[in-house]
C-alpha cells in the first residue's frame, strides 16, 4: 500500500517559462542573478499541485538543485502542499542510481514499496522502480491522477 508520494521539482511541479534544455536550477540562478523574479523565468504546474494538496498522505520533494526550493515565492506555495523537500545531496546520490532510493526509503522511514515515486525522467523512473518503488514517468497531470487511483489514492 502506498503510503507516501515522492516527486520530482524540475519539469514535474516547476517548467521553465520558455522551453529549454539542461538544468533548472543552473537556469534559475543565472535568471535570478540578473534581477528577474521567479515568475519571469518559471510557471508552477498547479493543476498538479492540487492533485498533490487533495491527497490525504506524505507528499515529498526529492530534487537534484537546492536554488529552487529555496525560493521564497516556492516556498509559499509548495506550503500547504508539500510536507518535506528533499536534495540529492542530503543523502549523497545521484537520482539515476537505483541506491539512491533505497536510502532514500530508509531516510524517510518508509518501505520502498509503500512509497509511489513521479518524475519526468524514465531513467531516474527505472532506477526508483529497481529499488522497489512504484514509478511513474511525468509527461501529464492524468498519468499522475492515473496513477494515484490505479492505487486507490484518489478519485
Amino acid at each position: 500500500m502506498i503510503q507516501c508520494i515522492v516527486s520530482d521539482l524540475s519539469r514535474v511541479i516547476v517548467f521553465p517559462a520558455e522551453e529549454t534544455a539542461g538544468s533548472l536550477n543552473t537556469l534559475y540562478r543565472d535568471r535570478t542573478s540578473s534581477g528577474a523574479s521567479f515568475a519571469d523565468v518559471f510557471t508552477l504546474n498547479i493543476p498538479l499541485l492540487e492533485v498533490y494538496r487533495k491527497l490525504e498522505l506524505p507528499v515529498i520533494v526529492f530534487t537534484s538543485g537546492i536554488s529552487i526550493p529555496e525560493d521564497p515565492y516556492v516556498k509559499q506555495q509548495l506550503s500547504g502542499i508539500v510536507d518535506r523537500i528533499i536534495t540529492a545531496a542530503e543523502i549523497g546520490a545521484a537520482k539515476d542510481d537505483a541506491e539512491t532510493y533505497t536510502k532514500l526509503a530508509d531516510y524517510l522511514g518508509y518501505p520502498a514499496e509503500a512509497m509511489l515515486f513521479i518524475d519526468d525522467s524514465p531513467e531516474n523512473c527505472r532506477a526508483a522502480g529497481e529499488a522497489g518503488l512504484t514509478a511513474v514517468v511525468y509527461t501529464s497531470v492524468s498519468d499522475v491522477s492515473d496513477a494515484l487511483r490505479s492505487h486507490q489514492l484518489s478519485e
